[in-house]
């Protein structure tokens, strides 16, 4: 185990101590002389509280060194690690956070699927308590998975004593997956299950995809490590809570969507953004959300994209023109505009034909996508102005017509 730091920048300014070092060593004290007449009704100083007070001065010296070299230290951020370079904690859990590069260059060979099997070693590397959050960047930063604790405790918690009820389905996340943890806590419970009661269970619970049953039944089936009855008694009630705690998670959410769906339903422009293309049920709020109620606050559509931070920045000088990545926006706005661009693939005839026209000319994936974006922003700008609905057929006419002209 050795020592690094997060900012050994810092560490430069330990040179700033040797300054009273040098001071204290090189500069001596001269005497001043006084005339005097008579020194017998003087008292005589001892040698020994010179000594002392010298002692003290030092001391008094060393203490302010060594209170500025902790200053550095703490800027610089000392952490332990092991050989391997992983970051090892003094005490408590973890806060892991996994940057994952999706740039276009990612595509390359097989980094992608070796930075994938890698992001799934971390993950199943942590421990009890550790948390872990999946940021997906390339020319900007989307947080793909935010930071949990519970979910990664209830699988830790079911590996030690119960790895059948972690692998029996596709993920913990999943309702029936804790369904199945609340309903079935042990080993034994499960061991005792028959194929008839594990269909009934699942269509109990709203499976949709029985086709996979047999499958989940063989992997409950498999053999697996078996843990001892004390370990059994231990982990049982914590495995439940865990999974009960994580089913009313999903419960609210899904309460929090349908109370969002209602109060979206009761705006007056809700028909024109649900009109859109790939916006849905999530992505048509958002996407009304900011565009506001105010049509004034965006007399042009360049406004509105600006904020979105879907088109460039330009900066010309003279004869020098450069064009980059506007970085002062709405992210949230921007990741917004991008997942419907993503979306609008898939329902979209325009949208398909712009994206394979634009991917070449662009850098990466996340460049085209910002790009229809920027054209989709556009185009619901219109119809937000003129509080009409989204009409393809028309669009496409609209656009020939337009091509035509040029």
């Amino acid at each position: 185990m050795g020592i690094s730091f997060l900012n050994p920048l810092f560490l430069l300014g330990l040179g700033i101590v040797a300054v009273p070092v040098i001071v204290h060593l090189v500069q001596s004290y001269r005497g001043e002389r006084f005339r005097f007449p008579s020194l017998m009704f003087l008292e005589s100083i001892r040698f020994h509280s010179i000594r002392r007070s010298k002692i003290r001065d030092v001391l008094l010296f060393l203490m302010r060194a060594s209170a500025f070299v902790l200053l550095v230290l703490a800027f610089a951020r000392p952490i332990v690690g092991r050989g391997g370079g992983e970051i090892v904690p003094v005490a408590g859990a973890r806060d892991v956070v996994i940057l994952l590069d999706g740039s276009y260059s990612m595509a390359y060979g097989d980094r992608w699927s070796r930075a994938v099997s890698e992001v799934r070693d971390v993950i199943n590397r942590l421990g009890r308590g550790d948390r872990a959050a999946l940021i997906l960047f390339s020319e900007g930063a989307e947080l793909v998975a935010p930071s949990t604790g519970d979910r990664n405790r209830l699988r830790a918690v079911l590996l030690r004593y119960y790895p059948a009820a972690a692998q029996v389905f596709s993920s913990l996340q999943t309702q029936i997956a804790l369904h199945f943890v609340s309903t079935y806590p042990t080993p034994q419970a499960a061991a005792d299950l028959s194929w008839a009661e594990f269909q009934a269970f699942a269509q109990q619970h709203g499976y949709r995809r029985p086709k996979r049953l047999p499958a989940c039944f063989a992997r409950l089936q498999a053999d697996h490590p078996a843990a001892s009855p004390e370990t059994v008694l231990i982990y049982q009630d914590e495995a439940v809570q865990l999974a009960e705690l994580l089913l009313a998670g999903i419960r609210a959410k899904k309460e929090a969507k349908r109370a969002l769906r209602s109060l979206f339903q009761q705006h007056p422009d809700h028909t024109i953004f649900s009109s859109l293309p790939g916006a849905g049920e999530l992505l048509a709020p958002a996407l009304l959300a900011k565009f506001g109620d105010d049509r004034q606050r965006f007399p042009a559509p360049d406004g509105l994209q600006a904020l979105a931070g879907t088109c460039p920045v330009t900066e010309k000088s003279g004869k020098r023109k450069r064009v980059k990545f506007r970085r002062a926006c709405d992210r949230q706005f921007r990741h917004f505009a991008q997942q419907w661009a993503i979306a609008s693939l898939s329902e979209s005839v325009w949208a398909i034909a712009y994206w394979n026209a634009v991917r070449p000319r662009c850098d990466s994936d996340s460049h085209a996508y910002r790009c229809l974006a920027n054209r989709w922003l556009a185009v619901a700008w219109k119809l937000w102005q003129s509080r009409t609905l989204y009409d393809e057929a028309y669009h496409l006419r609209q656009r020939a017509k337009h091509s035509r002209r040029h």
